[in-house]
């Protein structure tokens, strides 16, 4: 990748989370996109719980897929 910034990483983060099911409203929460409409006068749900699953699922996957790199490198080189 020639250039990165902080915003492919959250573009990640929120395309692994929506494959995995977690609802949009969590990555929006997750990314501080901001609540549009009647929302955000009513809703004052920080969603913490969510957002913290969210966090660790993510987490996981990158745990997962660094794994599966480092074995199969390491396969590579035996």
């Amino acid at each position: 990748m020639a250039e990165w910034s902080p915003h492919d990483a959250r573009r990640s983060a929120t395309t692994w989370a929506r494959a995995m099911a977690i609802p949009r409203d969590t990555t929006e929460a997750l990314t501080h996109h901001a609540i549009i409409g009647s929302g955000k006068t009513y809703d004052r749900y920080n969603m913490q719980t969510e957002k913290r699953q969210a966090v660790d699922a993510i987490a996981n996957y990158i745990s997962r897929t660094l794994l599966k790199r480092d074995k199969a490198e390491s396969q590579e080189a035996a």
